[in-house]
């Protein structure tokens, strides 16, 4: 069924472009991502435009007429955005001037059919696909614009895997018989922007197996190498496999945590750092476990902030015997040592450990039930906070009150202490019986 572009046009503070451009003479038009989706019935929120002139003023115009907020991208290129706060359809808005002679040159110099699709907001209502997109796009495939296309910005490699990950499109044989001769080529951009790519395509259900399709081509190696030689097939088996298994985990968690599920479920999804959920960073580092790749090297090339990068350690250096040191009688005690020593992990450290085989379904449960009901982290509030302590026991602020709250933070979770008497108690005892006093 063919989109209504009448429609979509007269909305999102699409008339107000229209408006802004005509003022000032400038061509303008709506292009790419937001069209493929509309085409798909996918909501979006992005709108691309591209400008024929204009492309320092328009832009800012409309943030001020929008009470939105403007900013660069790439000011030398031309590149802005503009992300709205008072259109009833908020939405964010990315200028662009054209590339090339006009808007069907610059169509032919994107990235992937899917996207080389353009409507312009000054003339008749007419879709420009020179490229046969919209075809593409009803045959469900991702195939590049032109032969020069991988060469031209060696991203789209990385981009055509996020394409046929979020979308369920296949990429088409063209397209993959050039992938691997241009793979080199991503030694060259920057890793902010590869990971902003990959860490979308690692979002969906079945990113093992395009993980597995990128090294097979070549261009996950190229991202980050291989600590000895090509992997063979049976590691990047079974590096798929370790991801299928924790993708069904984290949509099957009512069956495996019962009444924790929610909120375990709430914390996969929750952001590491913008754009790196916790459990994408999880698939990532499945695969770069299971194929030898230290977290370090990763995280490097990756630029990944400090969170993520102390995360994605700790995930890739979970092991069996961590989990067997906390089944003997003093079981309690050493699984608050466990998740002392792994934060800022949580319970998705056992069901990561389920996924790649290190454990079992029963002592998953335990984990995720002992960190959900008796655990309490770092930074949650405690029955006597700092200022207290000082006061209480007399000691300057400094290293003695942090030691004081991680031993309250443990007799807490140990359920040695129950109420602000008992860690007064508790607190001035250990202060009498340290070796080095506290203060």
């Amino acid at each position: 069924m063919k989109p209504d572009l009448a429609k979509f046009l007269s909305g999102r503070g699409l008339p107000l472009v229209r408006e802004l451009a005509t003022a000032r003479g400038v061509d303008a038009y709506v292009v790419g991502g937001c069209l493929r989706d509309l085409f798909l019935g996918r909501e979006g929120r992005d709108i691309d435009i591209a400008l024929s002139g204009g492309w320092r003023e328009i832009p800012r115009d409309f943030a001020e007429r929008t009470h939105g907020s403007f900013f660069w991208l790439d000011e030398e290129r031309g590149h802005a955005r503009v992300i709205t706060r008072n259109l009833p359809d908020a939405a964010t808005f990315d200028f662009a001037p054209l590339r090339g002679t006009g808007i069907v040159e610059d169509l032919t110099l994107r990235d992937f059919t899917i996207n080389s699709l353009a409507v312009s907001l000054a003339t008749e209502i007419v879709l420009l696909d020179p490229l046969e997109g919209e075809t593409d796009i009803h045959r469900r495939i991702v195939r590049m614009c032109a032969d020069r296309a991988f060469a031209d910005d060696p991203l789209r490699l990385v981009r055509a895997f996020r394409f046929a990950a979020v979308l369920g499109f296949p990429i088409d044989d063209a397209t993959r018989a050039a992938i691997p001769t241009h793979a080199a080529y991503l030694s060259n951009v920057s890793g902010e922007r590869i990971r902003d790519e990959l860490f979308q395509a690692l979002q969906p259900d079945g990113a093992g197996r395009m993980l597995q399709e990128m090294a097979v081509a070549g261009v996950f190696g190229s991202i980050v190498p291989w600590k000895e030689g090509q992997p063979t097939h049976v590691v990047l088996q079974e590096g798929s496999e370790r991801i299928t298994r924790l993708e069904v985990l984290s949509s099957s968690l009512d069956a495996l945590l019962g009444d924790h599920a929610c909120t375990v479920s709430e914390r996969l999804s929750g952001e590491i750092q913008q754009g790196i959920t916790r459990l994408a960073l999880m698939k990532l580092a499945s695969w770069l476990s299971c194929l030898g790749i230290e977290p370090e090297t990763a995280s490097g090339r990756l630029k990944h902030g400090k969170a993520a990068q102390a995360l994605l350690k700790i995930f890739c250096r979970l092991d069996t015997a961590a989990f067997r040191e906390t089944e003997d009688d003093h079981y309690l005690r050493k699984r608050y040592r466990f998740f002392d020593e792994r934060e800022p992990g949580g319970p998705e450290l056992p069901l990561l450990a389920l996924a790649n085989g290190l454990i079992a379904e029963r002592l998953c449960r335990e984990f995720v039930t002992y960190w959900m009901e008796s655990y309490i982290p770092r930074g949650k509030a405690l029955l006597l906070n700092g200022d207290e302590i000082i006061s209480l026991l007399h000691i300057p602020r400094g290293k003695a009150v942090g030691a004081a709250l991680e031993m309250l933070r443990e007799s807490q979770t140990m359920g040695l202490v129950c109420n602000r008497d008992a860690a007064v108690a508790f607190l001035r005892k250990k202060q009498l019986t340290t070796e080095e006093p506290m203060g």
